[in-house]
Formats: structure tokens, sequence, C-alpha cells
């Protein structure tokens, strides 16, 4: 990515496309209506392809998309058991604006999805999946990477949970923490 690539991307993160806006993650008041009125309410956080491997010269375009993927996957794991669902859409090649904005032209990539129908995937996966790599081609390549991040998600946070409730309830520190390692 050019420069001047980079400094529209984060120009248009200060206009409020930004992953995580004032450290809101959703709504103000959608778990709560979605309690009240019994039934589920759905986030779909917008990662990229981009987010699963080391992106040399989209670096960070790379990094913020790992972060999506990553904050979705948690995020998830956090409500699993509320009523919301929370997908991570990772695009692959979409012909949008974004590629000529960024300085290249990637919406012209053969075999680039009509935004349209990334959507409508997006939507039926809502309530089904966790991460969603749209695409013919990116879901068989990402499948053994998605899959295992999956499990660890939910191993994680079982053990966070535990840890959390124990030291709610005034747990000491571990033995094993308790020294500088």
């Amino acid at each position: 990515m050019n420069i001047k690539g980079l400094r529209r991307q984060f120009s248009d993160w200060g206009r409020g496309a930004r992953p995580v806006d004032d450290g809101r993650i959703t709504e103000p008041g959608m778990l709560a209506r979605a309690r009240s009125e019994g039934r589920r309410a759905g986030l779909i956080i917008v990662s990229s392809g981009a987010a699963f491997a080391p992106l040399p010269y989209f670096a960070t375009y790379a990094a913020s998309k790992a972060f999506d993927l990553v904050l979705a996957e948690s995020l998830a794991e956090e409500l699993r058991g509320e009523p919301v669902d929370v997908l991570a859409l990772c695009p692959g090649a979409t012909r949008t604006d974004f590629g000529r904005r960024a300085g290249f032209a990637l919406e012209n990539l053969p075999g680039a999805t009509d935004p349209r129908v990334v959507a409508e995937e997006a939507l039926q996966a809502l309530g089904r999946h966790t991460v969603l790599v749209s695409g013919r081609l990116r879901r068989a390549a990402y499948a053994p990477v998605t899959l295992p991040r999956a499990i660890a998600a939910r191993g994680l946070g079982c053990a966070m949970s535990l840890f959390t409730r124990w030291q709610v309830r005034g747990g000491s520190q571990p033995a094993a923490a308790s020294h500088n390692l």
C-alpha cells in the first residue's frame, strides 16, 4: 500500500469506521432490547482474509484485520449464552472502491465477489458460525485454520471465566503465578 492509501485508511477510521468506537462494542441497549423482547441481536465485525497471515506492504491493514478477527472471536465466546450472535466476516477480494482508495485494483482480480453476495453470505452465517471466510477458494484454504481457533476460543473462554469468577470471590493468587518467572 502506498503512503497515500495508508493515510486514507486512517482518515476513514477517524470518521467512525473503526473496529471499536469509544470502547463500545455493541450499540447501547442492543443486548438489553434483545433480552427484553425475547429476540436475538447480531453483530458482524468485518475483518478480511488478510487477517490470517502476515501481509508485507499491507502490514497495517493485515494487523487491523487480525485485531477484528480476534475481537469477534473473543466477543462471541464472552457473549455465548446471551441473545446476541457475533460473526467475524473475512471476505476475500470484493468488488468495492476499497482497492482504488488504497492505491491498487483488488476489485479487478479474477474471482472478486459482488458485495451483495458477501453480505448475503454473512447474514446467512450469523448465528451459525463465528468466522465466515467468504469466497470459494478462501473457505477451503482457511478451514484448517478457523476450526482450531474456534476450539481454542472455547477452551480459553472457559478457563478465563473460571479465573474471573475465582478472582471475584476473593481467591488468592495461585502458587505458580506468585513467583516471578
